[in-house]
């Protein structure tokens, strides 16, 4: 089969050949190449992305703490609870009245300040002693639904 073909043409078929063999080679090698650095690039985009995200979630979660130590360090709130803590010989009732009239004025303007709907002190066990959420009532376990 070669054999009625001139060497001209041999020589010429094979360049082609030997041209095109290194075109697909080039061309994987660069295919191979710019896949590695999109991959790279992907991941970085998305350590980014996640790195801000982890700034927000703290700088949120910083902001609440700083707004409760707000609300923490305000003397009307230290004494309520400690009348909610203790009320001995006095019923529970007519604690709860008076502490809700002293609390009430203060956490509507935290809530207008703060930006919070609702406010809620717990005892260590969890149990709700004063809320401004109208859907729970003191004594209650604390729960988020």
């Amino acid at each position: 089969m070669f054999k009625n073909i001139n060497i001209g043409s041999k020589i010429t078929g094979l360049l082609v050949c030997l041209v095109l063999l290194t075109i697909v080679a080039v061309s994987l090698v660069n295919y191979n190449l710019s896949k590695k650095a999109l991959e790279a690039r992907s991941i970085e985009i998305l350590n980014t992305l996640a790195d801000m995200k982890v700034k927000e979630v703290t700088h949120f979660f910083q902001q609440i703490s700083s707004d409760v130590q707000v609300v923490q360090n305000q003397n009307i709130i230290k004494e309520n609870v400690g009348l909610l803590n203790s009320f001995e010989g006095i019923s529970r009732d007519s604690i709860t009245s008076i502490v809700t009239g002293n609390l009430a004025e203060k956490f509507a303007g935290f809530a207008k300040s703060l930006d919070y709907k609702n406010f809620y002190i717990t005892n260590k066990e969890g149990n709700i002693l004063y809320t401004t959420d109208a859907t729970k009532s003191t004594g209650d376990a604390f729960y988020d639904n």
